[in-house]
């Protein structure tokens, strides 16, 4: 889990290394990742992601031109908070952020939480899913 931005950057299945998740190239080591993150481009680490809605207030901020999109600073990277309550991690941001068709800005927090759930196969009854 990456603070950095909030984002879950590697999940696997038990015994394999192969990442569900898409990451930058840029993360496969220590010097490109320094250089990936001191730049000016957008951050984009990959894994998951939040995406907020109306995209075209918070991703074209010269709306209904829609030549530029833009990632909001504040919002991505954000800068969480990360707790833990037991088997629960919890990551926490803020930010105010600029509405395009209103012209106007609000406030927002954005939470997320992971936790360890019951295997959702547990019912399937009569198949092969040793492999699963």
């Amino acid at each position: 889990m990456l603070p950095h931005g909030g984002r879950v950057l590697g999940l696997s299945a038990p015994g394999s290394d192969e990442n569900f998740l898409w990451t930058h190239t840029a993360l496969n080591d220590v010097e490109t990742t320094r250089a990936f993150y001191a730049g000016s481009q957008w951050h984009n680490s990959g894994g998951d992601r939040t995406w907020l809605a109306p995209e075209a207030d918070f991703f074209f901020p010269d709306y209904p031109d829609l030549t530029r999109y833009w990632q909001q600073r504040d919002l991505d990277p954000g800068h969480y908070v990360v707790s833990r309550d037991g088997g629960e991690l919890a990551w926490a941001t803020r930010a105010t952020l600029a509405l395009s068709r209103g012209k106007r800005t609000v406030e927002v927090e954005i939470s997320k939480s992971l936790s360890p759930a019951l295997n959702p196969l547990r019912y399937e009854c009569g198949r092969e899913l040793a492999g699963v």
